[in-house]
């Protein structure tokens, strides 16, 4: 820190590095921490003859300059930058020229973003096998210990930027314990991004923003460590099937004889009515289909069906597990099958079928795409929207169980990418981000 006042009679400042242990404020001289003052500051006894040893003046709640001439911004007490989102929390803002709103340690908001918190990490994501980048791409971030210091979600905090709080909501176990922290990050893509987690504020009031995650081409997602969908519309009914362990926090284990997890039918979870679709997720087979297809999802009503859709893993004829996509089914408009993806069993595995009409899909499987037969196309589907979505089987048949477990389903209105199924991928092996080394705040 640069000495503020030094041998001359009065000492004129233009910055808080003049001002040893203090902060340079309107007229231009150095003010130092005191409690004799209404606003706990002094100014020093360099400046000048008619203010050192004076209190400086309170500001009516507006920031306190550091220039003599310059105007407080538009930033208030609340901390809300300006033209930024409201972060619901209690942020200090800081003006152009690098001054604290409150008249507490002047700090601009991409130094830190609020002071309220003592700590944070740095979150590095960084797609190298990505050619595009994705832009608020939900991304998964593991909370340990060392992020939650005190076991509470309620001071988490990301912030993109240095100063836009972004949205974030908190996989919770069936217990009650947090999982995985899913982010709305700004940019995913070849080039690195940094955003930052900030934490230990004892006095922070929870801040749910979940549904702000997923946009709104997500119709559903299911992180199935409980039976809620992430976007808040389509919750679950789990019948008999058991919590295990996922790829990212909890699954739904499926025993191949009965299990099966449905949502009920809803106008809003149809699918007739897009032009484009895609659904992701992981699934772990643990027995090989009998007879020799099992259902991961279905929405259809037979095997013939003339509606909906289903993803299934198909035995091959080399007993080679791969992934089936069928939209319609035999009597509708598509169906698809991967080549060559075979899925080991007792493993995770990460699935992405996106369909784009007419006849145009990308089948990814762990983060590689594969070239996908066409092997029924006719027609348009009718209605599904008086058909419920089935999890681990198919609603119409006795023998299609899966033998194996699920985890973080999802389904869109929109052809995702290839890219974004292997962001997905990346994401969920805990290759896509990086966490850096805490930091505290600045004193």
């Amino acid at each position: 820190m640069a000495v503020a006042c030094g041998d001359a009679v009065s000492f004129e400042c233009s910055t808080d590095g003049q001002c040893e242990d203090g902060v340079c404020v309107s007229p231009g001289f150095c003010a130092f921490p005191t409690e004799d003052c209404d606003s706990d500051l002094q100014f020093g006894e360099h400046s000048s003859s008619d203010l050192a040893g004076t209190c400086v003046p309170m500001q009516d709640g507006t920031s306190t300059s550091t220039s003599g001439d310059a105007e407080p911004d538009e930033s208030t007490s609340t901390g809300e930058p300006p033209d930024s989102e409201s972060s619901g929390s209690d942020t200090l803002a800081a003006d152009d020229d690098g001054s604290s709103s409150t008249g507490a340690m002047p700090i601009d908001c991409t130094e830190w973003w609020d002071l309220a918190w003592a700590s944070r990490r740095p979150l590095e994501a960084h797609g190298e096998t990505l050619t595009e980048a994705l832009v608020d791409f939900p991304v998964p971030v593991p909370l340990d210990d060392a992020m939650l210091p005190t076991g509470d979600i309620a001071d988490l905090r990301f912030v993109g930027d240095g100063c836009t709080e972004l949205a974030h909501g908190v996989e919770m176990s069936p217990d009650g314990d947090a999982l995985v922290a899913w982010v709305r990050w700004p940019e995913v893509g070849p080039r690195p991004t940094t955003i930052h987690v900030y934490y230990d504020n004892p006095d922070a009031s929870p801040n749910p923003n979940g549904p702000g995650v997923w946009d709104n081409d997500f119709r559903a997602v299911w992180h199935l460590s409980t039976a809620a969908d992430a976007t808040g519309a389509h919750g679950l009914t789990t019948g008999e099937v058991l919590s295990d362990v996922g790829q990212l926090g909890m699954a739904q284990r499926f025993d191949g004889i009965d299990d099966a997890i449905q949502s009920t039918a809803a106008p809003s979870l149809a699918f007739d009515d897009v032009t484009a679709m895609s659904i992701s997720g992981w699934v772990r087979v643990d027995g090989l289909p009998m007879p020799l297809n099992d259902r991961v999802i279905d929405k259809s009503e037979s095997t013939q069906s003339q509606w909906g859709f289903a993803v299934s893993t198909q035995v091959n004829d080399s007993m080679l597990l791969e992934i089936d996509f069928n939209r319609g089914g035999e009597g509708g408009e598509y169906r698809a099958q991967t080549v060559g993806a075979n899925l080991e069993l007792g493993t995770w595995h990460h699935f992405g079928v996106s369909y784009d009409p007419p006849q145009d899909a990308v089948i990814v499987v762990n983060g590689m795409t594969y070239p996908v037969d066409v092997l029924a196309a006719a027609g348009d589907p009718l209605s599904d929207a008086d058909t419920p979505i089935t999890l681990g089987a198919a609603p119409y048949s006795s023998n299609r169980f899966l033998d194996g477990a699920i985890d973080e389903l999802r389904l869109s209105t929109v052809a995702r990418s290839a890219d974004w199924h292997v962001a997905e991928y990346l994401a969920g092996t805990g290759s896509l981000i990086t966490v850096g080394d805490e930091e505290t705040v600045p004193q």
